[in-house]
């Protein structure tokens, strides 16, 4: 899957569904922390906005010959175009999690897949159109949830003592748009990517546990990894597989490599637990 929410965002694929996706992510668009703070009492004399909505938004089953996901939402822009998404699919993207940490909810929750058209007023930011995105999950698809916090292990990405090996874009650099490739092979190429980008690819593709950005590094950079996946790393689509078996590196030490490091802590995390949805009508 070639897909993960300041360059675009784009999930392209024509890929049978479970085979594996490939990620492309913006640069710059900070996905960890997603989780909603506890509110506060509004102030009774300032005005409540409503929720951030679009404008325009239609919603179709997705073609039964399209195999694949995909995903496109240019910035600056306004519009978000979806393929081929299931429920858990649109939830995962729209809050920024896992899909791990999504469960629960219908039969079809991951079944029926749908192609999305949407398009807000004026333009609107990655991230607004997310929050766009949540309230079109609430009103079309009349999506309810909640949290539950649970202590599970996860991954802290920091810098080695060395420093990073890793070429830093700038402006006028030029070079491959941002994204990060999967090109066969089990070599992965990451141009123009941040490193909360970085760690967002590893939480939702790779590892399929949190990841948190504690590297201190704010810019984006240009590097390829090749690893040897582990029977848990992806899914355990590699599980038992010819690509498990070879002379490559483990993850932790091809990161190692480039500079970097992923360490095991345990920490508190919050799953979303659908209570409701339902089939939305098309239009």
């Amino acid at each position: 899957m070639k897909i993960p929410l300041t360059c675009l965002i784009r999930l392209t694929a024509a890929v049978p569904r479970g085979a594996g996706l490939l990620v492309f992510w913006p640069a710059g668009l900070a996905l960890l922390g997603a989780f909603p703070s506890q509110a506060q009492p509004p102030v009774t004399s300032a005005p409540v906005a409503g929720p951030l909505a679009f404008e325009v938004a239609s919603i179709k089953l997705t073609p039964p010959e399209f195999r694949g996901s995909r995903a496109f939402a240019p910035s600056p822009g306004n519009n978000l175009s979806l393929r081929g998404m299931s429920l858990r699919d649109l939830i995962q993207l729209a809050y920024t999690l896992s899909s791990d940490f999504v469960s629960r909810g219908p039969g079809w929750v991951d079944g029926a897949r749908y192609d999305v058209e949407a398009r807000a007023e004026g333009k609107a930011s990655q991230q607004q159109r997310l929050e766009m995105l949540k309230t079109l999950l609430a009103e079309r698809f009349k999506l309810t949830f909640h949290y539950e916090s649970k202590e599970t292990y996860s991954y802290v990405l920091t810098t080695g003592k060395n420093s990073p090996k890793m070429k830093e874009r700038r402006p006028g650099d030029g070079g491959e748009p941002s994204g990060i490739r999967d090109t066969g092979s089990l070599h992965y190429v990451c141009r123009d990517t941040s490193m909360v980008w970085f760690a967002r690819y590893l939480e939702s593709t790779v590892l399929s546990r949190p990841v948190a950005d504690k590297t201190g590094l704010s810019g984006t950079y240009d590097f390829d990894l090749s690893w040897r996946p582990d029977d848990n790393q992806f899914k355990g689509r590699f599980a038992g597989s010819q690509e498990a078996q070879s002379d490559l590196p483990d993850l932790f030490t091809a990161l190692k490599d480039i500079g970097l490091r992923l360490e095991t802590v345990t920490s508190l995390v919050q799953f979303l637990r659908i209570d409701h949805a339902e089939k939305p009508s098309e239009n």
